[in-house]
């Protein structure tokens, strides 16, 4: 009989279960026999505590095994019976307490990975912030006996540049909905956010010599010269080639005008395109016509959003330095580049870049 319960066990479960079980057994008993070992090097008297009470407890086992043997000698069996099956209830009721401990475990778990989740876009946050940080402790010391002028160029382009691949248009596609994906998609997502918040503070607080964060030694005044032209001069400064600040104003507006009217061409074209697919039978002129309004309407919003904003940043950054006026010109023509390289940008119906979207974070309009 013992034979067909082995031979049923062995067909239900196999050999290559019951030995796999046996090995992961066995390495666990090795894992804890050598934290043992290093506990006892690290810390001999907890370890020390721990063994007696262990000792403690097989001495009470061995004295409970002879005293229920002498108790049935003396002919008290069914006290002993009785005591065996206290026993078993109480191991059972062990199980039972351990069956509970793995349920709260699995509860644990679940809790904390919604708590991840949840706090995945506040880790990307503070990790934009150390970047940031990081960033403005290097221009800082850069600065501190260096022309700035070839490092604001470099750190625009790079950091410009970078957001805009970081937020390239991707398009829909199916993700498993465990958490590790939820919280990479929320996590991105709060990068991607906290990225273009810290972009807009870097070059707001690029020169200020009042961050309470960094140290003293580095709150001082930068230097910074492009050709004939001191960019530490404020750009409202009419004495101070007040024409140098005119044209970087008429440069960056240009190069955002020209994006828009990109945006508008690349969004007629699909337009177009779609209506050719859907068997369109009218002329060339009307088919043209059409698609460049409906692409109009379709960004007449970010237009107007485009040209507010755009307004007040450089009002803003009228009171800084021109060297901020330089950045704006540099990002709008990375973005411009960008714009022509990742052609999804220009069809996106949303507008996605640094300026609209830092400024509509900001101020939520």
């Amino acid at each position: 009989m013992s034979t067909n319960l082995f031979a049923q066990i062995e067909e239900k479960f196999g050999f290559n279960t019951i030995n796999r079980r046996i090995f992961v057994l066995l390495k666990w008993v090795v894992v804890i026999v050598g934290i043992f070992l290093i506990a006892n090097i690290l810390f001999p008297t907890a370890v020390s505590i721990i063994l007696n009470i262990l000792w403690i407890l097989l001495l009470f086992l061995v004295i409970l095994f002879f005293s229920l043997g002498l108790l049935t000698v003396v002919g008290m069996r069914k006290e002993v019976s009785r005591v065996l099956d206290v026993l078993l209830e109480g191991s059972l009721t062990i199980i039972d307490f351990l069956q509970f401990l793995k349920e709260v475990w699995k509860q644990f778990v679940i809790l904390l990975q919604e708590f991840v989740i949840y706090a995945a876009a506040v880790f990307a946050y503070i990790l934009c912030f150390i970047i940031y940080v990081l960033l403005l402790l290097l221009y800082k010391y850069v600065g501190t006996s260096n022309d700035v002028t070839l490092l604001t160029i470099i750190l625009t382009i790079a950091m410009v540049g970078g957001f805009g691949i970081l937020n390239k248009p991707v398009p829909d596609v199916f993700q498993l909905n465990n958490w590790k994906a939820r919280f990479k998609k929320k996590f991105k997502q709060g990068f991607i956010d906290g990225t273009e918040i810290i972009l807009f503070l870097f070059f707001l607080t690029m020169d200020s010599t009042k961050l309470f964060f960094i140290p003293a030694s580095l709150n001082i005044p930068l230097y910074a010269q492009f050709g004939e032209h001191d960019l530490m001069v404020k750009s409202f400064n009419y004495s101070d080639d007040f024409r140098f600040t005119l044209n970087l104003i008429v440069a960056a507006i240009t190069i955002e005008v020209l994006r828009n009217i990109l945006r508008i061409v690349a969004m007629a074209k699909f337009y177009y395109h779609q209506e050719v697919l859907l068997g369109s039978k009218d002329s060339f002129t009307d088919m043209l016509k059409r698609s460049v309004r409906k692409s109009f309407v379709d960004l007449k919003d970010d237009i107007i959003r485009f040209i507010t904003f755009t307004t007040v940043l450089f009002f803003v950054f009228m009171f800084f330095p021109k060297l901020k006026l330089l950045t704006l010109v540099l990002a709008s023509g990375t973005n411009m580049l960008l714009d022509i390289f990742i052609r999804e940008r220009l069809v996106s119906k949303k507008a996605t870049d640094l300026i609209s979207r830092t400024l509509t974070t900001i101020f939520r309009v």
